[in-house]
């Protein structure tokens, strides 16, 4: 069972700063502060959200396509990995009235930051993996090469003991 703290957002649109678990315990909690929106669009800012499952996104696209349906009904703020995960596998091509920002500034700048830095990291890593690999398929095609001209060039041994004389 997920706990999830819900909190309003400063400024002229309305909207909430999400912290914690979005699963099925908590989506109808987020599903009752989204509808008490008086105006679209609704900001949730995400950089708090530690986990999500389908039953959060379902809240969360339900609530995109039951608002108004002018522009954008649902802007996801600065989403973690985690939220950024989920929408990558279940919506990859983004979905009708579902907005997704990355603001500079504010809270979550310094997350970001740090997610940036740790995907560059794991790109790194991946990469350089990627190239040991390489250099040991080389070594294994060179060495293979070596052995198949060398092959090449040493008589026929094995078919000397199977030779047979011609016939007069």
């Amino acid at each position: 069972m997920g706990l999830i703290d819900i909190s309003p957002l400063a400024g002229p649109v309305p909207g909430w700063r999400i912290s914690g678990e979005l699963d099925l315990s908590t989506g109808p909690e987020l599903e009752s502060a989204i509808r008490s929106a008086e105006t679209t669009p609704v900001v949730l800012d995400m950089s708090g959200v530690s986990f999500m499952d389908s039953s959060g996104l379902r809240v969360i696209l339900s609530m995109a396509t039951s608002l108004d349906g002018h522009g954008p009904s649902i802007i996801l703020r600065n989403p973690t990995r985690p939220v950024r995960r989920v929408l990558g596998i279940s919506v990859p091509d983004g979905f009708p009235g579902l907005e997704v920002q990355f603001d500079g500034a504010g809270p979550g700048a310094a997350h970001r930051f740090s997610e940036l830095m740790r995907s560059t990291s794991e790109l790194r890593t991946s990469t350089m993996s990627a190239w040991a690999h390489a250099a040991a398929a080389r070594s294994t095609a060179a060495s293979l090469l070596v052995q198949r001209n060398s092959l090449r060039r040493r008589p026929h041994d094995c078919l000397s003991e199977y030779h047979v004389p011609e016939r007069r």
